[in-house]
């Protein structure tokens, strides 16, 4: 066939997918979670994403994930486009840096205008402690700060208000249930007493639970059932459009007095943009 040929077939094909806008979805219906990452649950294969065309025929993305991930991160692979994720949360010891170090300004984000200090949380005599008793706002610019950001959707920029309980739009959320936001935990579909740090009422340090760990192709990842609930980049916004300290922001509810009911990967609540919580945490994502 000749070149004039193809390219007039690109172009038909470019213009049908434009007018039926039924190329994609995304609000597919997701699929249900895998059980040990190697297939769906009826025994097939999983279908994989397709890769983003280059001149030499591999994914922009390819070098990147052959690289491996940053350090103290995971890649998250079978969404809509791979990521990475923080193997754990945010440490004090890790906020201590931030707390000293230049940050990007606030006013640089509309959404965090209103702040105009680094919010210091009470000193822990441990620094592999998850930080909590920050806000939205402190968790958004830390991620920032270290190149990263604050988990949100898998697509880019934050995860819509009516797709939080969506695994296949939400990073934080896929991570944790894996294709389908589904009644389960980051390990597993069933709920075992004491794997996490859901009933103590109190922090403990990262990967202090070696079982509290994300399986199939998240594992790797721990504390996502436990320990602290979470900050994500998602929030419902008042009728400033957004620039004022009241938008309520998603938190994942597994934390240290979550138990089961609240710890599992598809539970979460809405609090106070300018807010802090002695049982909220956060931890960061990376796009590739």
């Amino acid at each position: 066939m000749s070149r004039r040929a193809i390219l007039a077939l690109v172009v038909v094909s470019t213009v049908i997918c434009g007018a039926a806008s039924a190329c994609s979805s995304f609000d597919a219906e997701p699929t249900e979670p895998t059980t040990d990452g190697g297939g769906t649950t009826d025994g097939s294969a999983p279908i994989d994403p397709p890769a983003e065309a280059s001149v030499d025929g591999a994914g922009p993305s390819d070098a990147r994930i052959d690289a491996g991930p940053p350090p103290g991160m995971v890649l998250v692979p079978g969404g809509a486009k791979p990521f990475f994720i923080d193997a754990t949360e945010v440490r004090h010891g890790d906020y201590a840096t931030f707390l000293t170090a230049p940050a990007v300004p606030f006013a640089s984000d509309p959404r965090c205008a209103w702040k105009s200090g680094i919010t210091d949380p009470v000193a822990s005599a441990d620094p592999n402690l998850p930080v909590a008793g920050i806000d939205w706002c402190d968790a958004l610019f830390y991620c920032k700060s270290v190149g990263k950001r604050l988990c949100g959707a898998i697509t880019g920029g934050p995860t819509p208000a009516p797709q939080i309980e969506n695994a296949a739009a939400s990073q934080w959320l896929f991570a944790c249930a894996g294709s389908g936001a589904t009644a389960r935990y980051s390990y597993g579909a069933t709920y075992v007493a004491d794997r996490c740090n859901d009933s103590s009422n109190a922090r403990e340090p990262v990967k202090n639970r070696p079982e509290c760990i994300g399986v199939g192709p998240t594992k790797g990842v721990f504390d996502l059932s436990g320990n602290v609930a979470e900050w994500e980049d998602a929030c419902i916004e008042p009728k400033d459009g957004g620039t004022g300290p009241t938008g309520s922001c998603t938190v994942r509810t597994g934390g240290f007095q979550s138990g089961p009911a609240e710890s599992r990967c598809d539970v979460h609540d809405e609090r106070q943009r300018q807010d802090t919580y002695d049982d909220v945490g956060f931890r960061c994502c990376k796009d590739l």
